[in-house]
């Protein structure tokens, strides 16, 4: 059988038809289902001594993977990373002055150096504050246009606990104060490291927030291409395998079975496997939703929509995006506005307004002047690469909140937005959806 497509009138037909007899065989006998029982078979050592979710034993290991003297080879690749990791973070930030502006365009494009590592601290204690410790003090050495400054990275890590009494709040101040002298340091920037990255809870607004996953994507797994040591890259290694599901009762018990974040390893094996299984997890889903409580019936329903729903994906005039990928819906119609504004140059806001009416997305509107957004600056576009600046200065933004079908479960499209398509359509923008 293939890909299950889920409405509210066939739902019930769809699960009698599944033939589980079938679907049990393929399952046993799947390559994927072997490959992805032989993964989560083979313990990391961190589990094996029960410390996966321990945060000392995380921030000893980030200590020695970004110090250049140590870390066997991967030399500065690492912390030049997380720099700009950091520095990409500083964009999303409320705050744009959380890093250096002096340094800021010459860190996103890579135009620098890390000549040093002159300290990796671990529980740096606070001078007058013998009960303040930070997690990770680097103090790092680099060249940025033939000029040689210290850059202070404070990074306060927490993987099963929240930040207590205002901590951030002192590492901020006495960072401050200890790195003040501009003539030898550039000012400090401040990391809070944690699972739940933007949605982690942080007093100090001057912290930028990063999570585990932004670890991975952006600077381990980019790490294992450079000749390291066959010991480092085995270590590296292990440590991914460690931040995912744990099996330790102990740990389990100790809330160790929180995924930290995921390999690229990890989630192509899932891909597939949910792609050969697909109807028998939703098969099962169903047969037991009404066997939990609200909570978990809650994450069933938000699986067994995620497994029965069409990609919401789509082109625009027939063609893919920039990266040879077909676009989200809110995506495309941030290229559509970017793409007018370019064709119609000095175009002003109230014109624009016009074009885009508020009609067509009834609780925030298409576009909105950035100055305009005091709340809800989640619901739009505020990166800057991503507002859309007109010739007499105004910036404008556009809404990230579309809604494609009429819901989880429906693949009728919903009127507001199919009446913007077609509208779209008059002015040049044909949208398309996509058939993988």
């Amino acid at each position: 059988m293939g890909k299950i497509i889920i409405d509210d009138n066939n739902i019930e037909d769809i699960i009698k038809n599944i033939d589980y007899k079938e679907e049990v065989l393929k399952f046993n006998t799947s390559e994927v289902y072997q490959k992805i029982k032989r993964y989560y078979s083979q313990k990391s050592f961190f589990s094996i001594i029960e410390k996966s979710r321990d945060e000392d034993v995380h921030s000893n290991f980030l200590s020695w993977f970004f110090n250049p003297d140590v870390n066997m080879g991967f030399e500065s690749f690492p912390i030049k990373k997380l720099i700009q990791l950091l520095c990409y973070k500083s964009y999303d930030s409320d705050n744009s002055e959380n890093f250096p502006k002096e340094i800021k365009n010459h860190v996103m494009v890579g135009a620098f150096e890390v000549n040093d590592v002159k300290e990796i601290n671990r529980e740096n204690i606070l001078k007058n504050m013998s009960k303040k410790r930070i997690d990770i003090l680097i103090l790092c050495s680099i060249r940025v246009a033939d000029e040689n400054k210290i850059l202070p990275i404070i990074i306060e890590n927490k993987v099963m606990s929240k930040e207590t009494n205002s901590q951030t709040g002192y590492y901020y101040q006495w960072a401050i104060e200890e790195y003040s002298d501009r003539k030898k340091y550039l000012k400090p920037v401040f990391s809070f490291l944690s699972i739940q990255g933007d949605n982690a809870d942080v007093d100090d607004a001057h912290f930028l927030k990063i999570s585990y996953q932004n670890l991975v994507d952006y600077i381990i797994e980019p790490s294992l291409s450079i000749e390291a040591s066959i010991t480092a890259i085995v270590r590296v290694k292990d440590y991914l395998r460690c931040l995912s599901v744990e099996n330790s009762i102990t740990e389990l018990v100790a809330g160790g079975n929180t995924i930290m974040a995921i390999s690229k390893e990890e989630k192509d094996l899932l891909k597939l496997f949910i792609k050969e299984n697909r109807n028998l997890i939703l098969g099962a889903l169903y047969a037991c939703e009404d066997e939990y409580d609200d909570e978990d019936s809650k994450m069933i329903e938000d699986a067994r929509n995620i497994l029965s729903r069409k990609n919401m994906r789509l082109l625009l005039n027939g063609k893919t995006n920039s990266y040879g990928k077909p676009y989200f819906v809110r995506r495309i119609v941030l290229e559509i506005v970017k793409d007018y504004v370019q064709n119609n140059p000095g175009i002003k806001y109230k014109e624009l307004l016009k074009v885009f009416p508020d009609k067509y997305n009834n609780k925030y509107g298409v576009i909105k002047r950035k100055d305009e957004i005091k709340d809800n600056k989640d619901r739009f576009f505020m990166k800057e690469d991503e507002l859309i600046q007109l010739e007499d200065g105004t910036e404008v933004a556009v809404t990230t909140q579309w809604g494609y079908y009429k819901s989880k479960d429906s693949y009728e499209i919903d009127e507001v937005f199919d009446s913007f398509r077609n509208y779209l359509k008059t002015l040049g923008y044909d949208i398309q959806e996509y058939e993988s």
